[in-house]
């Protein structure tokens, strides 16, 4: 799989490959275990917090028992509300798109014909320098409401429930 080993991204990332080009529960199982390798030397305290959305291959017993070893404390968004309470959805994927549509433009004006996986994974980590910085990472946080806690951030945003009318008999 010439594509994902022949990059420039570091050592330290990991690639999940599966025959449908979806995530399972291997590939879950995988991540949570990279996770708990990078995380552990910056924990702070005892425990470590993973907030996810609710997506089946987080929730097998496999899965949750490495947590539970590891004292890692899952928390799930609520379904169907992860686009106003993730802070990935909430305000980094839009200056993604914007970062990597440049290097896209870039890279075409450079040569490229198409932008296939290898190229993909050549592009990102510059594109990943404009956005993961400690301030919009702060900020992801505060706009979801998570950090400080503030549930209103996310409340104040859903439509208010209609009020039910009765029904007339015909």
């Amino acid at each position: 799989m010439r594509w994902y080993s022949e990059t420039i991204i570091p050592d330290s990332y990991t690639i999940g490959i599966s025959n449908t080009a979806y995530t399972n529960d291997e590939i879950a199982l995988e991540w949570i275990k990279y996770f708990g390798f990078y995380t552990q030397s910056q924990t702070k305290g005892a425990y470590r917090l993973l907030i996810l959305d609710g997506h089946g291959s987080y929730k097998t017993l496999e899965f949750t028992q490495y947590c539970i070893n590891r004292k890692i404390l899952l928390a799930c968004f609520p379904s169907h509300l992860t686009h106003k309470m993730q802070p990935l959805d909430v305000v980094v994927f839009q200056p993604f798109k914007h970062w990597y549509g440049k290097a896209v433009n870039q890279a075409y004006r450079a040569g490229a014909f198409k932008i296939d996986k290898m190229e993909f994974l050549y592009l990102i980590p510059n594109v990943r320098k404009h956005i993961f910085k400690k301030a919009i990472i702060k900020a992801v946080f505060a706009e979801t409401g998570l950090y400080p806690f503030n549930p209103k951030k996310v409340l104040n945003k859903l439509p208010l429930p209609r009020k039910a009318t009765p029904e007339k008999n015909p």
